[in-house]
């Protein structure tokens, strides 16, 4: 915007300023005198917008006669009505007697009485009729009885002043107030010879002139506005422009060529260039030309047509939308490796662009030490790779024997009677979990360096947490006759919402720390806290030792990676160097600080504060720590069973099922299974159940959606009867909005079988519920567990705490062989249909939905590789990433169908199949067909599963054979209308 511009846009400002003055004071002058007219109405105006009505009020309880003076006593209302559209803002009344009468009272304001008027005994008095002092009456008056009586003669007159404490004034529009009073007299007496004044009031924010000075002042706001922006546009525009003009100018001594290119005008301006470097540039040429030409010579052969689509003017304005500046490096034959670089000038929004700024440079000593730079980088990337792949290898090579070590470990402890075996056996899992903490401590901080570490939080018990703990360092602590000690405060609530498994591993490192330095003496482990009113705790955790002690010096090092202080005396200390370090990343991510107090010689004291949310304020009590059995904890022990009790449990996942019933084998229980939402409401309309289990993730209808549907039915068997969901979303919060949308309670998978117990306890009817007598180590020993634990594809410990049994891993690895393939097939559809269409929605949440299917069954076998890709898999359809869906299903698939090959391959070895010789009779077929057909759609597993084995037993009949895997993928998968179909076709149907 110019100046011209600027300076009309002024002149309209100073009009639009005096026409507001002008308006602002003739809507004051007319408000003020508007308010000050006073107007007068008497008793022959009726017809006036303003007037008042006096008369007797006509009640048989307003009038009355005092028999000793044979005077009248009448009550008179007052009505003041304002038919206008106007506020009467005040209003006196005056009332002329015309015959002689008493006043008594009037309410509610002041009376003016004026009495014997035109006489030498005239008195005037005002006064409150309703609040008087006798003392202070000077009017002539009369006493009768109690009442008080002055006298009016004709002539005299009454003034009425309103109080606004008793609304009679102001009067709004279209409204009207009352007031009254009492007199006294002989004969009918008329009051209606009055006359009233009264003011209307108007706001000065009303009438049109207010309303033109709105306009006026919103105008001359608008126009400020205006002229601001104008000269805030003028003075950057002039700023801008001398900026670029001596900007430009100095690029020359940046650049070797610097040009202005006209786009419209398809010109080259030089920009500070000596004559004498210009005089070769073809200026009888466009632009376009002179380009074209240019770089058909300079760069080498392999950058030639590039440069030349590059210095492209033609397309120019479209290559730089939305971008400043857009540049490309070549070799030139002549100067090098160099650079051309197109800027952006004079942008108007919504315009093409106009000009641009065209620059070369020589690069090639930028190039020598940027290569110099990557080849820095790839080295570090080199060693950064090698050393996670010698991590990554390292945890495979080693966790993979520790886990085999563990799994069989844990079945000894699970099966084994013998005291002495069963010892040997905790020393070994206690060796096992401190070489696997020493491994994760090794990963661990390899992620918190590559700043992937985060924390998982969840329910825990302290209490159990330090169990843990103490298993973990008491026998090493011991073996160096130091004494261990454990105090922690007795009103520490024990259930608690945090990550157990971090703050374990941080107390693990701080105890393991304080016995490499402590030779003599003890090592404490102390664990105390405060409750906040927020519903969390402050607890401080403190490990003291009195070991060798740290210098302050020395304290400095105490996270210097991989070393450790005072090396000539510790020098037969054992350790990575890590341990402190990992523990300071630990707590930084816990918004926590380690702190240490340590004195040279005599021992220190390392602790933190971290704030955890109770869960549950039961507190954990006295513990006598030093006397701890823990042998109880290794027999598996049901600690109820419930013959009479009758639960459903729902899952679309049929190994879900199968490691539910088995937790629960023990306890003797009815345990009815339902796979889908619509089967679980037809089996609780027709049997009444103590406890419902709910999986939440299920296609068609999911546990939420089931749950309304079970409770809409108010009169059903089911409508009272607990409900938990079960789910494998442990993150924050999760609970709570499952309660909220109105379950019982919350149960995370895996499921752990001793929170279940907990809440069959919970919600059991009592009378149901029976003192428990099974160990679980007496359980028979059903297959070769070294065969078992031997496979490779999948952590058999993990899949055994998680199961229950080798039976129920057996079972579970048996299912997923069983559906392995139609899950891959199904998997793959909803992944092609999202390839064809990345905005399928509905092929987007089945796949969510069966990903998240598979992602469990991993996990209930131990296939944690294969869980983890399914869990990435789900959170990317979660959050619609289906690019990730897409590009990443296929090597998920190969993950999956390496472990469906590795537990095949495990059960062909271990389960010869009973063979019948040649083909199955055409009789003996239909009818195993009929009764698999008639099973599958009453639901009847047991059956169907049963028929399922007999027809495989017909090895040698090929077109049998040929349909087995279908029809065991739609037994398994519950699909009773294709196996009916398979059936069909096998029948000749």
């Amino acid at each position: 915007m110019d100046k011209r511009r600027i300076k009309f846009v002024r002149k309209v400002m100073i009009c639009l300023t005096l026409l507001v003055v002008i308006c602002f004071s003739v809507q004051l002058a007319l408000v003020i005198s508007f308010n000050s007219v006073a107007h007068i109405v008497t008793e022959s105006d009726k017809d006036s917008e303003v007037y008042a009505d006096i008369h007797p009020r006509g009640s048989s309880t307003s009038r009355w006669i005092k028999e000793d003076s044979g005077l009248y006593g009448e009550v008179y209302d007052v009505d003041i009505h304002n038919n206008s559209g106007n506020l009467v803002s005040s209003w006196t009344l005056t009332i002329s007697i015309v015959e002689d009468c008493y006043v008594n009272q009037f309410w509610n304001g002041d009376v003016e009485i004026h009495q014997y008027v035109a006489s030498d005994h005239e008195n005037v008095q005002k006064l409150n009729l309703a609040n008087y002092s006798m003392e202070d009456l000077k009017l002539d008056h009369i006493m009768e009885g109690v009442d008080l009586l002055i006298p009016l003669k004709k002539g005299d007159f009454i003034v009425y002043f309103p109080k606004a404490e008793y609304r009679e004034k102001p009067v709004p529009e279209r409204n009207q107030t009352s007031v009254g009073g009492v007199f006294y007299h002989k004969s009918d007496l008329d009051l209606t010879n009055y006359g009233m004044k009264y003011y209307f009031y108007r706001s000065f924010f009303e009438g049109v002139g207010f309303y033109i000075l709105i306009v006026l002042v919103i105008s001359w706001i608008f126009v400020f506005a205006m002229n601001f922006v104008a000269k805030y546009v003028y003075r950057k525009t002039e700023r801008e422009n001398q900026l670029r003009n001596s900007g430009i100018a100095s690029l020359s001594d940046l650049y070797e060529l610097v040009y202005i290119v006209d786009l419209v005008e398809n010109t080259i301006t030089p920009v500070g260039m000596d004559e004498k470097y210009d005089r070769t540039r073809p200026r009888n040429l466009t632009a376009q030309e002179q380009f074209q030409n240019l770089f058909s010579f300079d760069p080498k052969e392999e950058y030639r047509e590039l440069a030349r689509k590059f210095v492209n003017l033609e397309d120019i304005s479209e290559r730089l939308e939305g971008r400043s500046s857009i540049a490309f490096e070549y070799e030139s034959l002549r100067f090098g490796w160099s650079r051309l670089q197109f800027i952006a000038m004079d942008r108007i929004e919504g315009e093409p662009l106009r000009k641009v700024l065209f620059t070369t440079q020589q690069i090639n000593e930028e190039k020598k030490e940027l290569n110099q730079v990557l080849k820095q980088v790839e080295n570090v990337k080199m060693e950064s790779n090698a050393k996670s792949a010698f991590l990554a290898n390292m945890s495979h090579e080693i966790r993979t024997p520790i886990n085999t070590i563990l799994g069989l470990d844990t079945m000894i402890l699970r099966e084994s009677e013998q005291s002495v075996v069963r010892g040997y056996a905790r020393d070994i899992k206690t060796a096992g979990n401190m070489l696997l903490a020493l491994i994760n401590s090794i990963l661990d901080f390899s992620k918190l360096e590559a700043g992937k570490m985060s924390l998982i939080e969840a329910e825990y018990s302290l209490k159990q947490m330090i169990y843990e703990i103490e298993s973990v360092v008491k026998t090493r602590i011991q073996s160096k006759n130091l004494a261990f000690k454990i105090d922690v405060g007795e009103n520490l609530p024990n259930k608690l919402y945090g990550d157990d498994v971090r703050l374990k591993q941080i107390v693990i490192n701080l105890l393991t720390n304080a016995l490499k330095y402590t030779e003599t003496g003890w090592i404490r482990l102390g664990v105390y806290g405060k409750e906040s009113a927020e519903g969390k705790i402050h607890l401080l955790i403190s490990v003291r030792d009195t070991g060798a002690g740290i210098t302050p010096e020395n304290q400095k090092k105490l996270f210097d990676r991989f070393s450790r202080f005072d090396e000539k005396k510790n020098r037969a200390v054992e350790g990575t160097g890590i341990g402190m370090n990992l523990v300071k990343g630990l707590l930084t991510l816990m918004d926590s600080e380690l702190k240490v107090a340590s004195v040279y010689g005599k021992g220190s004291e390392f602790y933190f504060e971290v704030e955890q949310r109770i869960i549950d304020s039961t507190p954990i009590g006295q513990v006598d720590w030093d006397n701890n059995d823990r042998d109880e904890e290794d027999n598996y022990r049901a600690s109820f069973i419930a013959p009479n009790a009758h639960i459903l449990v729902v899952d679309d996942n049929e190994m879900n099922l199968m490691v539910f019933e088995n937790l629960l084998k023990e306890n003797q229980l009815h345990i009815d299974k339902a796979h889908s939402g619509a089967m679980s409401l037809d089996l609780a309309q027709k049997n009444k159940y103590d406890v419902i289990f709910m999986d939440h993730m299920m296609p068609e209808m999911d546990g939420i959606e089931t749950f309304k549907h079970l409770r809409e039915d108010k009169n059903g068997l089911n409508a009272q009867t607990p409900v938990i969901i079960l789910t494998a979303n442990a993150l924050q919060g999760a609970k709570e909005d499952y309660l909220k949308s109105g379950f019982n309670d919350f149960l995370s998978k895996p499921i752990d079988e001793v929170k279940l117990e907990e809440i069959m306890l919970k919600y059991l009817p009592k009378e149901l519920v029976k003192k428990g007598n099974t160990v679980g180590n007496k359980k028979s020993k059903t297959k070769d567990m070294k065969a078992l634990v031997g496979i490779n594809c999948a952590d058999v410990t993990y899949a055994l705490e998680h199961t229950g049994s080798v039976d129920g891993v057996l079972r579970v690895m048996k299912q997923f062989v069983q559906v392995a393939q139609t899950d891959v097939e199904e998997l793959r559809g909803y992944a092609a249909a999202l390839r064809n269409d990345e905005n399928d929605k509905d092929a987007l949440n089945s796949y969510r939905i069966k990903v998240h299917a598979m992602k469990t069954s991993a996990a209930l076998c131990g296939a944690l590789q294969v869980y983890g890709s399914a869990a990435q898999l789900e959170y990317a359809a979660k959050n619609g990433a289906v690019k990730q869906v897409v590009d990443t299903t296929e090597y998920f698939v190969e993950f999956w169908n390496q472990v469906y090959e590795g537990f095949k391959h495990y059960f062909d070895g271990i389960e010869p199949k009973e063979k019948k010789e040649g083909n199955i009779s055409r009789e003996a077929l239909n009818s195993l067909l009929d009764q698999l057909v008639t099973s599958m759609n009453a639901y009847d597993i047991k059956s169907s599963d049963a028929i399922i084995e007999e027809l495989e037993k017909y090895r040698d009949d090929v077109e049998l054979q040929n349909k087995m895997d279908g029809l065991k993928n739609a037994v398994a998968n519950l699909d009773a209308e294709k196996c009916e179909e398979i059936c069909k076709k096998l029948k000749g149907d």
